[in-house]
Parts: structure tokens; sequence; C-alpha cells
């Protein structure tokens, strides 16, 4: 499992580049205001090509995990639903806007900028096959090929040629169009009878239906983190999305290492999902190391704050306002990390529309508190209100796995993880305003190692101790 894990954490090192950090590069190139411009589509292309996601990476990924002999008849199945729902997609797109007559210049980026999240869409697909079959390395081998594209034609457009919004979603589509070329090569390569394989609406359509809380569970996941943009945008404008994104951006900077987690552990528990004790085994094991890295990202969040967004964005002062979401970015980190575990577990046990009902309860109440709070409190009211639904929402997890498997899945050496956290927020509240850089740092280093030595076995350390000698 840990060498899946060395393979999708260089994966996931690979994107942080292409698509955070190259985001952060353009708040910082363009500033809040040309940012906010740009941020704004980007998001409503990533929300319709989640519609193209449809789950995929969840349902597909466990499918071919527990059965592996019928990756043929699993993957063309979810392929023509794909097309099916791409094909719809696209239809109602252009209606829509021949209806309202939206043909200006933010209309052309919106339609560059999905066409690109189409094809990224497509690309993450054909790479589900080998997180199925547990071959994290060819997945690895195509996103630093295509990843690498994509990070060097922004940088010219962006350095050299000096490129606006517009030319730079023409960037992202001619990256994305390469990623979904080097993928569908090499993915197609396990199946076998690809040519004879002909489309199927019957098929497609019961596909759809399967995969319909799975796509609803990840379209709802993706609008909780970015409904409160849409509510910045409307209350304060474009610099108020410029400068929340920008913060957003270095939390899913943060976040990225549960996505690979997750993944991987979701292969994991799948293939362990009829014995019930084993499964209780491996999500414990999961919750324990989600959480240890996700404590040790938020102690440098909470108090290396100041330092990482000086160091992301610079001097420059129109993203000041930053600094005050961090300590709220910070716990809405933390408990992601938490909550990730009993996520996973639902959707393995078959619970998924039980997941899907309460991320969607929290998405409602983070609208109507967010509605709320943005107009009183502006940009730090919308990262309060990040904060109190991922509380409940993690609660109202932990309550539905307790009730469906008897377990809360915490260890003890979880549970001491998480006091240390508790500690640390404490700590900082007291004592932030009088600390200086190196004592920050000092006090970081003795947490994250005191979590490292309590939360990691003898032998997962050893074994960590060996990968880095080597």
């Amino acid at each position: 499992m840990l060498k899946n894990s060395l393979y999708a954490f260089t994966s996931s090192i690979v994107r942080f580049t292409s698509n955070g950090i190259l985001l952060l590069l353009l708040a910082r190139e363009w500033g809040p205001t040309t940012f906010g411009e740009f941020i704004l589509p980007y998001i409503i292309a990533n929300v319709l090509g989640l519609v193209v996601d449809y789950g995929f990476n969840l349902h597909l990924v466990k499918d071919i995990s527990k059965e592996p002999e019928k990756l043929n008849s699993i993957f063309y199945a979810a392929l023509f639903a794909k097309n099916t729902i791409t094909a719809m997609l696209l239809i109602a797109v252009t209606l829509i806007s021949l209806v309202l007559n939206y043909w200006n210049l933010n209309a052309v980026m919106l339609g560059v900028l999905l066409l690109a999240s189409v094809c990224n869409s497509y690309g993450v697909f054909y790479n589900l096959i080998f997180r199925g079959l547990s071959e994290f390395g060819k997945e690895t081998k195509n996103i630093i090929l295509s990843e690498t594209f994509l990070i060097a034609t922004i940088t010219i457009l962006l350095y050299l040629v000096k490129a606006g919004p517009l030319l730079m979603s023409v960037g992202f589509l001619l990256s994305r169009i390469a990623y979904l070329s080097i993928s569908a090569i090499s993915g197609l390569k396990p199946l076998t009878g690809a040519v004879r394989q002909r489309y199927n609406l019957t098929q497609a359509m019961e596909s759809i239906k399967e995969g319909l809380p799975y796509s609803l569970q990840t379209v709802i996941g993706f609008m909780y983190f970015y409904i409160d943009t849409l509510v910045i945008q409307y209350v304060i404008g474009s610099s108020g999305v410029g400068i929340y994104q920008s913060g957003i951006g270095i939390l899913a900077i943060g976040l990225k290492l549960s996505d690979i987690l997750a993944g991987i552990y979701l292969v994991e528990l799948s293939k362990n999902s009829k014995n019930q004790e084993k499964l209780k085994y491996v999500a414990k094991q999961m919750l324990r190391h989600l959480v240890i890295v996700g404590n040790s990202i938020f102690i440098i969040m909470i108090f290396g704050g100041q330092i990482i967004v000086k160091t992301v964005y610079g001097s420059n002062s129109d993203f000041d306002g930053v600094l005050s979401l961090m300590p709220y970015f910070s716990l809405s980190l933390l408990l992601r990390y938490l909550l990730y575990t009993y996520a996973t577990v639902l959707t393995v046990i078959g619970k998924q529309f039980e997941r899907m009902m309460s991320g969607l309860i929290a998405l409602l109440v983070n609208l109507c508190l967010n509605i709320v709070f943005v107009p009183l409190l502006g940009i730090v009211g919308a990262s309060m209100t990040t904060v109190a639904t991922n509380f409940a929402l993690c609660l109202l997890y932990i309550l539905i796995v307790k009730i469906q498997i008897s377990d809360l899945l915490l260890t003890r050496r979880s549970s001491i993880v998480l006091v240390l956290a508790i500690v640390a927020t404490v700590f900082n509240l007291i004592c932030q305003t009088e600390m200086s850089i190196t004592s920050s740092a000092l006090f970081v280093i003795l947490i994250s190692t005191i979590s490292f030595a309590v939360g990691f076995k003898r032998d997962e350390i050893a074994y960590i101790k060996n990968i880095i000698m080597r």
C-alpha cells in the first residue's frame, strides 16, 4: 500500500504544480481583480465538467477493484454513459447560450474552459482503470507527461507572452487535449476486444442510473467549496472573489494529500467490503494516517499562515486579506481530513445515498449561512461558515457510520493526535501574537514530530525511514 501511496503522492505533487500552484501564480501576476474575472468562469466550467465526471472516480474504481475480471464490461458501460452525458451537456449549454444570446467575451472564455474541463474529465476517466487495478505507477507516468506540458504552456503564456484570461483559457484547453490523448492511448491497453465494442444506449442508461448518487455527491462536494464564492461575487464583486479564492488555493493544496490517501484506501476498503472486521481494520488505519497528515498540515497553516501567504503572493498588499482567512481555513482542513475516512466507508458499504444526502444538507446550510454572514462579515464570514458546516458534516458522517458498522473507528493513537491538534489551537489563540517566526517554526516541528511518533506504528516508521535512506 505504501508503494502505491508513493506513486499517488508523486502524481499529486505534479498536479499541485500544474493546477493549484499555477492558479496561485496567475493570481500573483494578474492581481485580485483580473484573477477574479478569470477564476469565476473557471469554477463554472469545472462545475459543469463534474456533470461529465459523473462520480466515476468513486464507483468505477470501486467496481473494478472488486471484480477486475469484468474490467471490459464495467469500463465500456461507464464509457457509454459518459459519452451520453457529455453529448447532452454540450447540447444543453449551446441551446441555453442561443436562447439567452450569451456570446460575449466571458461566454467565449467559459466555452473554452468547459471544453478543457471535459477533456480533463476524460483523461482522468481512462486513468481510473489503473487505479482500479492498483497499477498506480502507470497513472503517475501519464500525469507527469501531460502536466509537464501544461506547466510549460501556462508558464510561457504567463511570463513570455503576457497572456490575458482568454488566451490563458486556450492554453488550458490545449494542455487538456494532450492529457486526454496520453491517457486514452495507455488506458485502452489493459482492455481486450476494444475494437468490437459498440455504443449501447440501454447499457449507457443503466450505468447512468447506477451512477446517479455518485455523480450528485461529486457535484455537491465541489459546490460545497464554491457556493460561498458565488455569494461573495454577488455581494462584494470580483476583488472579493479573487482574495477569497487565493486563500482557497492554499487550502486546496493542503487538502491534496487527503485525496491521495482516500483514493488508495478506496481500493483497499472495496477489496475487503464483504469482511466487516477487515473493513474496520483498514478504515481505522486510514483514519489514523489521515489524522496524522492532516494535523501536521494544520499546524503548519495555523502557525505559518503569514509566511505562507507572503511566500506565495509576495509583498503585494492586495492579498493581505488572505491572512485573516488562514485560521479558519486551517480548521476546515483538519475537519476535512477527519471526515474523509467516514465518507469513503459510506461509499464502500453501499450507503452512497446517505453520504449524498448528508452533503446536500451541508451544502444548503452552507448557502443559507453565507447569505447571512457574507453581507455582515465579508469573506471572513464565508470562511467561518465553512468551518461550521464542515464540523456539522463530520458529526453527521460519524453518526451514520456508527449506526451502520457499530464502530467510531477512533483508536488510541488517532485520538491522541486529535488532542494535540486541540492543544495547538488553544496555544495559537493564547500566544500567537507574542510568538516570533523561530518560535512558531519550533512549535510546528515539535507538534508534528510528536504526532508522527505517536500516530505511526513502529513498523510503519521503520518502513518510512528505509524509504528515506534509499
